[in-house]
């Protein structure tokens, strides 16, 4: 919760009023192929996931990542539940609320 209340308060900072009325971003994020089942089914995002606005950008963050092999998951999800981490033509998002509601995910 006080990482959730810190991003929160963050955001309000940078954009006054942004914590009450957000847009719908698509935004893609790797994961592990192992966190297959929770992706494919689930309706909500948790705390710390991180999101990009380049496709391309986060399949080269999947095959540079070390670890285990990621799959690429496309997301739509209200800017209201993330701080920008990055900002410039390729844009960073973390979420910053746990079980963060995504109006659609698929894998892509």
């Amino acid at each position: 919760q006080i990482k959730s209340d810190y991003f929160m308060l963050i955001n309000e900072l940078r954009n006054p009023g942004s914590s009450s009325k957000g847009k719908i971003l698509t935004l893609y994020t790797a994961r592990p192929v192992s966190d297959h089942d929770f992706y494919a089914n689930t309706k909500h995002l948790p705390i710390n996931v991180f999101l990009t606005n380049s496709a391309s950008h986060a399949e080269g963050l999947a095959v540079d990542l070390p670890g285990a092999e990621r799959e690429l998951w496309k997301v739509k999800i209200d800017s209201k539940y993330l701080t920008q981490t990055l900002d410039g033509p390729i844009k960073y998002y973390q979420v910053v609320t746990d079980k963060a509601p995504v109006v659609s995910i698929s894998l892509y």
